[in-house]
């Protein structure tokens, strides 16, 4: 970039600023440092990124993504698969198609939300002009040098990305633009369109092919080895099952209970009688056994004691004791409260259908004596 006199080429800052942090992981860990020299810079190092692809990472999700959507497919005859591929992805072009019909937008939809998040951190960048659409924006993390000409930036995301860094888009406020001018027309609904205006014509079923005359295609003998077929790719041998986990292999246990490292809870010989789990166990077994003898000899203690009786025939409902005046319960009595809707029931004396006075004044009338007998229907 030239400003002024000077002129410092856009990948020179982040040039120096690599050797930079190298320097910092040498002194760091000598032997990272020594792993990360043996590897091309072009591979894993954001200032030898060419700008020509438009993208700041170098990952391989693109092959993830397409080796978990045909899991389905993998293990089906090699046509079979070929023809769930082909349907696949017919229909998600179309999907895609119709649907950025729809969108009303210039900017697809993601990239317009990563331009308004940018639009906010610009807030914290003041823009200094010194020439014609150049400037020295001074923020939070330093000063950069923004060329709205060639479209650069000295971070190197504007160059990498398409996408207006916050450092540009402080400059294009300044020059009352709109930061949507700016970008790449790979993130345009237009480009968009015209990625997806091919289509996958519709072939007819396979009773329907053309037939020749060369011979069919027979499958492979293949033996077929032991064990469950895998489906998911082969993992490298220091990467991680689950990434969003933190893996236990090659740690030490330690115990929650004395907080020792060697052995688990399960295990732990410090507890607070100073015994071992065996032995807890054991004397777990012998307080149960020792519980349940009790309670067998309390039950035989009951069945050898003589039982308790009582003449129900002289016990007296409203006094609660035992004579030979008149029964519990006589035929009259009981007829009398049947007719009146009440029935003799033990406890306070009380009739079942009332409470209060009346219920026992009137279980009281049936014990004085005979009455008149009441027919009972």
């Amino acid at each position: 970039m030239q400003c002024g006199s000077v002129q410092m080429p856009q990948q020179l800052e982040s040039l120096k600023e690599k050797s930079h942090q190298m320097e910092e992981l040498k002194k760091l860990d000598k032997d990272a440092y020594d792993w990360l020299r043996k590897i091309s810079p072009n591979q894993w190092s954001k200032a030898y990124f060419s700008s020509r692809a438009k993208s700041d990472i170098l990952v391989n999700n693109l092959s993830e993504s397409f080796n978990s959507c045909i899991l389905e497919a993998r293990d089906k005859p090699i046509v079979s698969m070929l023809e769930w591929i082909r349907v696949r992805l017919m229909k998600k072009f179309y999907i895609k198609r119709e649907g950025m019909e729809k969108y009303r937008g210039p900017i697809c939809p993601n990239i317009q939300k990563k331009l308004e998040k940018l639009k906010v951190d610009a807030r914290h960048c003041f823009p200094i002009p010194c020439g014609r659409l150049k400037y020295e924006v001074d923020c939070l993390d330093g000063k950069h040098a923004v060329d709205l000409v060639e479209r650069q930036c000295s971070c190197r995301l504007w160059d990498l990305t398409g996408i207006t860094c916050k450092h540009a888009i402080a400059a294009i406020f300044t020059n009352k633009e709109r930061p949507e001018d700016y970008l790449h027309q790979c993130y345009t609904k237009a480009v968009y369109l015209k990625v997806y205006e091919e289509i996958i014509n519709p072939i007819p079923g396979q009773n329907e092919w053309i037939k020749t005359s060369m011979p069919a295609p027979v499958p492979w003998r293949i033996r077929r080895p032991p064990g469950r077929p895998k489906k998911l790719r082969r993992r490298a041998a220091d990467e991680p099952l689950n990434p969003y986990k933190v893996s236990r292999m090659d740690k030490p246990i330690k115990c929650g209970n004395c907080g020792k490292e060697g052995h688990n809870l399960r295990t732990c010989t410090a507890s607070v009688t100073g015994e071992t789990s065996w032995q807890r166990r054991v004397r777990t077994q012998k307080e149960k056994q020792r519980a349940t003898n009790k309670f067998s000899q309390i039950g035989e203690q009951f069945s050898v004691s003589q039982p308790i009786t009582t003449n129900c025939d002289n016990f007296d409902v409203e006094t609660h004791s035992i004579g030979a005046s008149q029964p519990m319960f006589s035929t009259e009595r009981v007829a009398n409260a049947t007719a009146k809707g009440l029935a003799p029931v033990r406890g306070r004396g009380r009739a079942r259908g009332g409470r209060g006075s009346a219920a026992n004044a009137a279980a009281k009338k049936a014990n004085e004596g005979p009455s008149k007998a009441t027919n009972i229907p």
